[in-house]
């Protein structure tokens, strides 16, 4: 009956042990899970489509022409109001290009990018955005400290990826960038 015992608590304790090996996977993934969970909750203007609340503007249209046409249209949502007037202030030195606008449009597309800027917009983002600027005026979602941290972890190789090449690069790992939706479960990393 010992030798009996003995082999009982060997196979629970070789159970535990592969059970609690795993765990750290498993809670990613319950982690996971319940972050979708709070997101599809949440009272947020856009609903599942976060673009769906700026879609109807001239000026939305006028965003995408003029900046998505080189690259993302990010969501106005992602940089305080200061950075964005910065930017159009530059936009003759556009990060190497000139991008200079016409004088009605610039006021526009000021107009509107305010409008939505982040400290007035509801989104769980933009409310990371207002905290993680912390009063300074970023040019680029990359100077933002929670993109750098939810962006740490992955390696420097993928960003040296041809498919990838920067962080900036959104559209290239998040499915939904396109409409503005940056959620983990629409997540891929290209090889």
């Amino acid at each position: 009956m010992n030798v009996y015992k003995r082999s009982i608590a060997v196979l629970i304790s070789t159970a535990l042990g592969f059970g609690l090996e795993s765990a750290p996977a498993f809670a990613d993934d319950d982690q996971n899970r319940r972050q979708n969970r709070r997101e599809n909750r949440r009272n947020s203007p856009y609903g599942t489509d976060p673009k769906a609340a700026l879609t109807s503007t001239t000026a939305l249209l006028l965003y995408e022409t003029e900046c998505g046409s080189c690259h993302l249209a990010y969501p106005p949502g992602m940089l305080p109001g200061r950075s964005w007037v910065k930017l159009l202030d530059e936009l003759a030195d556009h990060f190497g290009q000139n991008a200079e606008l016409d004088s009605d449009s610039r006021a526009k597309l000021e107009r509107w990018l305010l409008d939505n800027a982040a400290e007035g917009d509801t989104h769980p983002l933009s409310k990371k955005v207002v905290r993680s600027s912390r009063g300074s005026t970023p040019l680029r979602l990359s100077d933002l400290r929670f993109i750098a941290h939810e962006h740490g972890e992955l390696r420097g190789e993928v960003f040296a990826r041809s498919s990838v090449r920067s962080v900036a690069n959104c559209g290239a790992c998040h499915l939904g960038a396109e409409r503005w939706s940056f959620r983990e479960r629409e997540l891929r990393i290209p090889k």
